[in-house]
């Protein structure tokens, strides 16, 4: 079986970083892809104060694109990554962006 496209949650936590990597291995292995996915953890709605909230979403999927990128480039330059930024709750983004990928790296909490 090939992996071609590799979902990762870059939920940050002890093995995100593991994460990553793994799916690096497993990317360069298959020739493959990484899609890293940021939840937004709600559903933004029109209310006051929404222009901050997605200000600091916009800052996370900021952050977590960066990790990305960097351990990515560390493991295989060459890999080619992008991110998915769901506005739900991480099960809910993992399900929904998981339906387009050959394996999913959740992070552990989500078996919680």
């Amino acid at each position: 079986m090939n992996f071609r496209t590799m979902l990762v949650d870059l939920r940050e936590d002890d093995a995100r970083d593991a994460r990553i990597e793994a799916a690096a291995g497993l990317a360069l292995l298959f020739d493959g892809s990484i899609v890293g996915l940021t939840a937004t953890g709600t559903q933004l709605e029109p209310y006051r104060g929404a222009g901050e909230e997605a200000g600091k979403y916009a800052a996370l999927a900021a952050e977590h694109y960066a990790v990305l990128r960097d351990l990515v480039k560390q493991a295989a330059p060459s890999i080619p990554i992008r991110q998915a930024v769901v506005e739900a709750e991480e099960g809910w983004a993992l399900a929904r962006e998981g339906r387009f990928a050959d394996i999913i790296l959740p992070d552990a909490a989500v078996h919680r």
